[in-house]
């Protein structure tokens, strides 16, 4: 859940700062697709929710 919450809070944040061009939409939906299960990111053991 933490992968996933953490891609999509990446990507869109990233789409809403990028400029809107079709190679940056290309792009941000190809990393949606291709990562079906989410980032991964290192976190400490102590992160207890998403937030």
């Amino acid at each position: 859940m933490l992968r996933k919450s953490w891609q999509y809070q990446l990507l869109t944040n990233m789409k809403k700062k990028r400029e809107d061009t079709p190679g940056n939409r290309e792009l941000i939906d190809a990393l949606f697709k291709e990562h079906l299960e989410g980032f991964y990111m290192r976190a400490k053991d102590t992160v207890n929710n998403k937030k």
